[in-house]
Formats: structure tokens, C-alpha cells, sequence
């Protein structure tokens, strides 16, 4: 953007056409990128393809957008009705049953485990909506489901480890042995959801 780089992103081409990634987004700078209020800018995308960037680019067609954020509330929302099966909870076969807290729907919204190691939250909903994750009363993460800019099938997860930096902000340093809390807010969310809690497992 006028002459400067902005952000830069890969699609991963998986089969015959078929793509695991359709696009990427990035946050402009003003300052960075010289945007002042009123006056035009000029937009210019670079593709290239292959492996090391030097093959012929396929036929298709490439769109760019720029708009201003929008708040989670003026998100548009596909209104997905939820179904009248509840979501099957079975974890992946690593996992073992007994270290699993699960918040739910129609059950508990608060955890209060005690540090002992990174943990892993998984969750999955229904519907269309948000989940957000605090820990001891501060927001760590929020996770989307069906939002207009992605879709989640089979749930998604997030890891709390003091290794990991998080976009909040939220600087995680348990003491061990210390108790947590951990709290899921649901929005905008109808019919079934959970969130399973437990420590992560090894690579």
C-alpha cells in the first residue's frame, strides 16, 4: 500500500483445486503505511506460485478488500439453527478421561483447576457464535464459530501455557500449584455447547 508492504499471506493448494487456506487477513498501520484521512492510496498485490515463487500463475480469480473494523456486535451471522442431537464430547484417544473439567451449555460455566502444567481448552458449539475464555477474571481468548470470515467444523482449541503470547495481552504466570479459574462467557450462542479443560499432551 502506496509503496509499502502491509502484510503478506499463503494459500496451500490440497488435492486438485482445492484449498486449505482461501486468504489471509492483516491490520493496515497508518502511520507505517502513510494513510491520512481524504487523500486516495494506492493498493497493489504481488502474487506469486510454486515452491520457490517461480512458476506460472493458475487461472482464477483474485479479490482485495480493505474496510474499517467492525465490533462483535455488527458482525453479520449466517443463522445457523441448532440441531436437536447433542454434540458428541469424545475427546481424542491421548486424553484421558479422568483430567477432564468440562463447562457446557446446561452444566457448570467456571473450572478451578490446580497449575500443574500447560493446559489445553477445546470447544465446540452448535451454532454461530463466541465463546470467551478468562482466566481468574481477565479475557485470554475468544473463540469464533461459524463467524462471517471463517468456518470452524469440529471444534477448536487453545493452549494456557506460560510459553505462549496471546493478542489480549494476557500475560499467564501460574505458580504452581496454584488454583485457577477459569470462566467460558457464551454470545450470541444457541443450543448445545462445551469446553473441555485438561493437561496438554505431548507431541
Amino acid at each position: 500500500m502506496n509503496g509499502r508492504t502491509a502484510g503478506s499471506g499463503l494459500n496451500l493448494c490440497v488435492g486438485e483445486g482445492r484449498m486449505g487456506f482461501e486468504g489471509f487477513f492483516t491490520t493496515l498501520d497508518p502511520v507505517a503505511l502513510d494513510l491520512v484521512t481524504g487523500r486516495p492510496a494506492t493498493v497493489t498485490l504481488e502474487l506469486t506460485f510454486g515452491r520457490h515463487g517461480d512458476e506460472p500463475l493458475p487461472q482464477g480469480t483474485i479479490a482485495v478488500a480493505v474496510g474499517e473494523p467492525a465490533t462483535y456486535a455488527e458482525l453479520p451471522w449466517p443463522g445457523a439453527a441448532p440441531s436437536s442431537t447433542p454434540l458428541d464430547r469424545t475427546l481424542h484417544s491421548g486424553v484421558d478421561p479422568a483430567t477432564v473439567a468440562t463447562l457446557e451449555s446446561g452444566g457448570a460455566r467456571t473450572a478451578t483447576p490446580t497449575w500443574t502444567g500447560p493446559l489445553t481448552v477445546w470447544a465446540n458449539t452448535q451454532a454461530p457464535g463466541r465463546l470467551r475464555i478468562l482466566v481468574d477474571g481477565v479475557l485470554v481468548s475468544h473463540l469464533d464459530f461459524g463467524a462471517p470470515f471463517m468456518t470452524l467444523e469440529g471444534g477448536v482449541g487453545i493452549a494456557l501455557d506460560p510459553a505462549r503470547r496471546y493478542g489480549s495481552g494476557f500475560r499467564f504466570a501460574p505458580r504452581p500449584g496454584s488454583q485457577l479459574t477459569i470462566t467460558v462467557e457464551p454470545e450470541r450462542l444457541t443450543g448445545d455447547w462445551y469446553v473441555a479443560i485438561y493437561p496438554q499432551q505431548p507431541n
